[in-house]
């Protein structure tokens, strides 16, 4: 029999504050502290598990009150492969030179995301009213990786494989690096008048939406925009000043968004010669002077819906460079009745 009769006592260090990394799924301690292991030499002990307290994920080898089962050191640094969507619960102890450990720190809770995406956006792509045989800008589906670890599109499809929608170049497999969004291409060439509808269908890797689906609508519509309505006039000094109420939908009723509108003018009130002033997106304008060289004025204001960008960029130059052109030109040059 031995007697210990040296009078000091090793007294256990304080827990340490664990977290855990998401990205790289380990974990790391701080704050401990102990009267006689300096704090680079202390080393720490993880219990991990499904529950509050429990450790059947990875066991501490001691007891709920920190007394070491075994009379070793603790580690610096846990590597973990978790599942993803289990909730875990993970807390630790400061194990000291002496082997003595300490109580059980805080406890976190935590569930690992790893391969997640969702919606970024609208998940209806409503393309408005087009006409026949017209294709205006695209529409994005536009989605996020929101775990950590890359996204793998698998397949972007049409759920009809209506011809009068269509993908813009997106050769699959596409991958979406953690914390990035993507944004998929749709345009729409109506064939035939009334709504259609369609879903565009998106496959790949995610563990929580394997496949997402984002509606897809548009109208085809053959008539024009119907006639601008209350049309004002006031003259203030020398100018013409123009206002009117927006065209919202089209001669048959059908909705419609304008976004062009010309201001025409003549000197005498006939239909035939009305003659190209300028374009604007706004419900107004102004003509400067014309009171100083015209004893009378008549204006007409036509909607149009541009499809095309070039259209939008001659009726530009010719505004710009003031090239006289009739309203019969204009509709002529971009194929409008």
């Amino acid at each position: 029999m031995y007697q210990n009769n040296f009078p000091a006592v090793n007294t256990a260090p304080s827990p340490p504050t664990v977290a855990f990394d998401h990205v790289s799924n380990r974990f790391s301690f701080s704050g401990a502290s102990d009267d006689t292991t300096p704090f680079a030499a202390l080393t720490y002990n993880l219990r991990i598990g499904t529950g509050p307290g429990l450790g059947d994920v990875i066991s501490p080898m001691s007891s709920a009150n920190g007394f070491r089962r075994i009379a070793a050191r603790g580690r610096k640094e846990y590597l973990f492969n978790p599942q993803p969507g289990v909730t875990y619960y993970a807390s630790a102890q400061t194990i000291d030179n002496g082997f003595l450990g300490s109580v059980f720190g805080n406890e976190i809770m935590f569930v690992v995301q790893d391969q997640l995406i969702d919606y970024c956006g609208p998940i209806t792509l409503d393309f408005g009213s087009v006409y026949l045989n017209n294709t205006p800008a695209p529409e994005y589906a536009n989605l996020v990786n929101i775990g950590n670890e890359a996204i793998v599109l698998n397949s972007i499809t049409l759920q009809s494989g209506y011809s009068v929608f269509e993908v813009i170049n997106q050769d699959v497999p596409i991958t979406v690096p953690p914390g990035s969004s993507y944004a998929i291409g749709i345009t729409f060439t109506p064939m035939t008048e009334g709504i259609v509808s369609d879903s565009l269908i998106i496959a790949s890797n995610a563990t929580n939406h394997p496949q997402l689906t984002f509606a897809l609508t548009g109208r085809g519509v053959s008539s024009p925009p119907d006639s601008v309505q209350n049309l004002q006039i006031a003259m203030i000094g020398a100018d013409a000043h123009l206002s009117w109420d927006a065209v919202l939908s089209t001669t048959t009723g059908d909705p419609i968004e304008v976004n062009r509108y010309l201001v025409l003018f003549d000197q005498l009130p006939d239909n035939q010669h009305f003659g190209y002033l300028t374009n604007t997106t706004a419900l107004n304008f102004i003509h400067l002077g014309v009171g100083q060289f015209s004893p009378s004025c008549f204006y007409r204001i036509v909607a149009l819906i541009l499809y095309d960008r070039e259209d939008a960029l001659w009726l530009d130059e010719i505004s710009a460079k003031q090239i006289p052109v009739s309203l019969l030109e204009v509709q002529r040059h971009l194929g409008r009745k």
